[in-house]
């Protein structure tokens, strides 16, 4: 018997509120720290960082059951170790019709101002300080990082695979992404990192219902394909 027979699916469009640095651990001649990069070498929110960032906060309200959710390995008994029920793709960057750009486009498709503008992101400086509010030399004190601008929008999809007792925690779920608190990267202390909401699209499978089953195998992996019946909003 499916114990989980319930999909949450909702498909969110974000917009960076404030320069995001989302770091690809990645340096070149030009900057310390450059941004994670798609396929086509435009920014991109990876799936695993929206993830991390949701657990850390979760495991602040619901301790008790964020394994449940998120899964947990077990280093020393691999007997214990559980996979995660919540899924995170990587957010895209949404052009100015609206489209989600992803999987491999024609170079004829990137030549537009607002491409060309994000091939070459603008990079900000830093200076790291000593005990005595001094750059600090010895631990190279200048250094910078990549920013996505304000402005930039990205779409992206989680799913939970629940139960449906598990609506409320769906709820919560989403609301963290309206949390005044909420950041994604680095230099969230120096006001990088502030995503808005612009819309969300929702639905819910169940698969024990027929029509729910077969909607659900019909669904396409493309962030633009409109299957969602509803729209709504949410909010702490």
């Amino acid at each position: 018997m499916n114990t989980c027979p319930y999909h949450y699916i909702a498909l969110l469009l974000v917009e960076a509120d404030t320069p995001l640095a989302i770091g690809s651990g990645k340096d070149d001649m030009m900057s310390d720290l450059l941004v994670a990069l798609d396929a086509n070498h435009l920014p991109m929110l990876p799936g695993f960082s929206l993830a991390g960032v949701l657990r850390h906060q979760f495991e602040k309200e619901h301790p008790e059951i964020v394994d449940q959710i998120f899964g947990y390995q077990d280093t020393k008994e691999s007997e214990k170790s559980l996979g995660s029920r919540l899924v995170v793709t990587n957010g895209h960057i949404v052009a100015d019709d609206g489209k989600v750009i992803e999987g491999l486009c024609s170079p004829q498709t990137l030549q537009t101002p607002y491409f060309k503008f994000l091939a070459s992101l603008p990079v900000r400086q830093h200076c790291r300080m000593n005990h005595r509010g001094a750059s600090d030399q010895e631990a190279h004190g200048k250094f910078d990082n990549q920013a996505v601008p304000k402005g930039v929008r990205f779409k992206f999809q989680i799913e939970l695979i629940g139960n449906e007792q598990e609506k409320d925690v769906w709820e919560q779920l989403l609301a963290i992404f309206a949390y005044p608190t909420f950041r994604i990267g680095g230099g969230t202390r120096k006001g990088f990192g502030k995503i808005k909401i612009m819309e969300v699209q929702e639905r819910v499978f169940d698969l024990r219902k027929k029509e729910d089953r077969e909607d659900y195998l019909q669904q396409v992996g493309s962030l633009n394909a409109q299957w969602a019946k509803t729209k709504k909003e949410i909010s702490r």
